[in-house]
């Protein structure tokens, strides 16, 4: 992670600064500072003939903006840009969180550069998987969210129908609360 604590850092300029480039094993959300740009680099080592198709993804669906920087095959940079404050149909995966296929044909050292800025705490945790991990994962997070959702939705329709039985008010404000 690089700090930058005025928000004033280009591009180049990061890339240019290896050396200020530190690990924080200790990094907690309370420790993100509002006021500051936070650089993120992810060294990857891509190895020859593939078998799956890996990808990376931020868990904190709620940090204001990323700006992806990704290695192209003739040695430049392409940038994408995702965050809250986008349209969610911006996003390459229709999902809550932010994630980004790794380019398997460049082999070797890659860099992958993250640009995050958010106006309250950002949880920066990053995941690299495979697909099918990941869909694995998302299925798995998405039927628990159901069925809990589901359980909510039957109580408050046991609790409306309480209320239509006998005209006690608290299970109407039981069910809206």
């Amino acid at each position: 992670i690089l700090i930058d604590s005025a928000g004033v850092l280009k591009f180049e300029d990061v890339v240019g600064a290896q050396k200020k480039f530190s690990i924080h094993p200790s990094y907690k959300p309370k420790d993100y500072c509002i006021s500051c740009t936070y650089w993120v680099k992810v060294p990857l080592l891509v190895g020859r003939d593939l078998e799956k198709e890996w990808m990376l993804e931020f868990y904190d669906q709620t940090i204001d903006e990323i700006v992806a920087y990704f290695p192209t095959s003739d040695g430049a940079y392409k940038m994408e840009k995702v965050g809250d404050t986008y349209d969610f149909k911006q996003k390459a995966f229709v999902h809550k969180n932010f994630e980004w296929i790794i380019d398997s044909e460049i082999i070797g050292q890659q860099n992958l550069y993250f640009k995050v800025k958010s106006h309250s705490y950002a949880d920066i945790r990053i995941a690299i998987r495979t697909v099918n991990e990941f869909i694995s994962y998302a299925l798995s997070e998405y039927f628990l969210y159901g069925i809990f959702y589901g359980m909510i939705f039957v109580i408050s329709v046991y609790n409306i129908l309480i209320f239509f039985a006998i005209r006690e008010q608290k299970y109407l404000f039981y069910t809206f609360y």
